[in-house]
């Protein structure tokens, strides 16, 4: 039971085991350079679990075995057809024969022993490996201050931690020729970052290490393995340091700065408001002409604003008045254009009148007419009517009308001039007989012979004188 539950905790906090493989992969450079001066490697894993660093090992074709005290575990290794044994790590490592494995690893274990095994555990990997072999031990990582004092005790199988020189230093004591600390899984953007923050400063540097280890052999095979061992791994906690402070320093020197700028900006402010202070009287004296001129203003806007409307009373009158006139305008246009047209059709009728033959013929009537005309105003103007007895003027007008019946030429033109003037021939008319027309013969024969052309006075007497023989002859009879 104790044992399940070691393996659920390491499900959930060790991490997943693709995530654990991508890990391991950072010892690749040290095992493809054991690889080249030993063609057989065998390698032994103390405390496999479930078996992420075997199978990475048979990978790239190491021949891996693990060690465990939990079967649980051991499970998932059977299970990828992984060479796995239940035991007890030191113990087996006691039983192996002295240089036989080119490779001895405890991932996450020497935390969980007292430091005693832990010594024997460095003292067996020295005997059981070639020349040339290696030790890889890997642990959490004090340094980091949030693992060495809380991340650490997660586990109830830890003992205590262990700090990297100290691991490192047992290989070396132990007669290894050489060792590597190797810092792992930091964050990769804190790698290249300038300017960490106090969070980094906590729990950044490298949460886990790893101690490598090799054992002596020839110069040519340890020559192979130099580039692996030069490379510089993690972040330390001094280097972290290192770059806080010299951050630190910079935002203190920029604060400074700053307040020099800040303090120089605030001189500048207190000189300008000074001259603010004084400005402000001025424009508080501003202040009140301004609100006396808006007092005169609201003044005149109120006045303005009562002629406006009377002014807009007005507009309205006379735009009403305009509409009338535009009303009575149209109307004017239409009997203007009326009595254009009807100008028109009178003009064309005085031209046809004009090119009309009875008024060529008529011309010597109407001169004779003006002729008359000119003749009775100078006859009125030297002996006006009213002076004249009317009986007179009666005389005057059958004796001239007498004088035209005997003489037919007058009488023709005389006859067609009073027939184109109907008001001259009813004023003869009412001359010579008043207002009863006359109704003897011998009358009426004179005013036919007056009013009628030549022509028809003819016919018309020669009609006249058969009825009078017609009247003449029945009489008789």
């Amino acid at each position: 039971m104790k044992l399940d539950f070691y393996r659920a905790f390491e499900d959930k906090h060790r991490g997943s085991r693709e995530l654990i493989k991508t890990r391991l992969r950072v010892y690749l450079p040290f095992l493809t350079a054991l690889q080249e001066v030993d063609h057989s490697c065998k390698a032994l894993d103390l405390g496999c679990g479930r078996g992420e660093w075997l199978e990475l090992l048979k990978e790239i074709e190491i021949d891996g075995h693990g060690v465990d005290l939990d079967d649980g575990m051991l499970q998932a290794c059977r299970d990828l057809g992984l060479s796995v044994e239940t035991g007890e790590a030191i113990a087996y490592l006691k039983s192996v024969p002295s240089e036989s494995l080119s490779v001895v690893s405890a991932f996450h274990v020497v935390e969980h022993i007292p430091f005693t095994e832990l010594q024997i555990l460095v003292q067996e990997a020295l005997r059981v490996l070639k020349p040339a072999g290696l030790l890889i031990l890997e642990t959490p990582n004090p340094e980091n201050i949030r693992v060495g004092t809380a991340n650490f005790y997660l586990d109830p199988t830890h003992i205590h931690p262990i700090p990297p020189p100290l691991l490192a230093f047992l290989p070396d004591y132990y007669g290894f020729y050489r060792t590597k600390i190797v810092r792992l899984q930091e964050a990769v953007e804190l790698r290249e970052d300038p300017a960490p923050n106090l969070l980094n400063m906590l729990g950044g540097v490298s949460p886990d290490y790893s101690v490598v280890a090799q054992k002596n052999g020839s110069e040519k095979d340890l020559a192979v393995f130099q580039n692996a061992f030069d490379v510089e791994y993690g972040i330390t906690l001094d280097e972290l340091a290192t770059r806080y402070d010299v951050q630190q320093k910079s935002s203190l020197g920029r604060a400074v700065s700053e307040k020099e700028n800040l303090q120089a900006e605030l001189n500048g402010v207190r000189a300008e408001l000074g001259g603010v202070r004084s400005d402000l009287g001025g424009i508080r004296s501003d202040l009140g002409r301004i609100l006396t001129e808006r007092a005169n203003l609201g003044a005149e806007f109120d006045k303005t604003s009562t002629e406006l409307a009377a002014l807009q009373v007005k507009f309205n009158v006379r735009q009403r008045e305009a509409a009338h006139l535009s009303t009575e305008y149209q109307k004017l246009q239409k009997t203007t254009a009326y009595l254009d047209m009807q100008l028109s059709r009178t003009k064309i009728e005085l031209r046809s009148v004009y090119a009309s033959t009875s008024w060529k013929v008529s011309a010597p009537v109407r001169k004779f007419s003006d002729f008359m005309r000119s003749v009775r105003y100078a006859f009125k103007s030297l002996f006006p009517l009213r002076t004249l007895p009317k009986r007179a003027i009666l005389n005057i007008t059958r004796s001239i009308s007498m004088w035209i019946i005997v003489r037919p030429n007058v009488d023709r033109v005389v006859i067609a001039a009073v027939n184109y003037f109907p008001g001259v021939k009813n004023r003869l008319r009412k001359i010579v007989y008043g207002n009863t027309p006359a109704t003897n013969s011998s009358a009426l024969q004179i005013e036919e012979h007056i009013f009628m052309l030549p022509e028809v006075k003819s016919i018309y007497l020669d009609l006249v004188n058969k009825i009078n023989n017609q009247k003449l002859d029945s009489s008789q009879g």
